[in-house]
């Protein structure tokens, strides 16, 4: 069963991250409504898996969501403060973080960075320029929460 359960984690963690690279895409903004939504759904998702589950899990439940969302947030938030992302980066990382683990949240933002710096270099090279160029921050989580659920990274 908790099995189960982990799998639905990582595949609203999936849908999470593209909605919310399609709203940065679109506006270069993350809806502050969109992820209070999402980690009130969470939240709900998290209550009903202690009912669920039993005790024997809730605890274990409880450290995923609360470390989760932690160690996603002050990691990001340290990478915002050097100006490398955006606020809306920052909390959609606390959301997803809410609901792959610490771990894993952390593997995730270390993911991103990678793919962001890849994303970066291609662009680099294809506008054959050494320019500072903005890309979409959530385009690199939504890829890293991608590998991360397929086990690649």
């Amino acid at each position: 069963m908790i099995e189960i359960f982990t799998s639905l984690r990582y595949l609203i963690a999936v849908s999470v991250a593209f909605i919310s690279m399609c709203y940065d895409l679109d506006s270069y903004k993350i809806k502050n409504t969109w992820l209070a939504r999402c980690l009130f759904f969470i939240t709900i998702l998290y209550l009903a898996a202690n009912v669920g589950l039993g005790d024997k899990y809730a605890l274990l439940i409880f450290k995923d969501y609360i470390l989760g969302l932690s160690a996603a947030f002050f990691a990001s938030y340290i990478l915002f403060r050097l100006r490398a992302i955006g606020g809306g980066d920052v909390k959609l990382m606390a959301v997803l973080g809410s609901l792959i683990g610490e771990r894993a949240a952390l593997v995730m933002v270390l993911g991103s960075l990678t793919v962001a710096s890849l994303i970066g270099i291609f662009v680099i090279l294809l506008h054959h320029e050494k320019k500072f160029h903005v890309i979409h921050f959530s385009l690199a989580i939504f890829i890293a929460c991608i590998g991360l659920t397929l086990g690649l990274i």
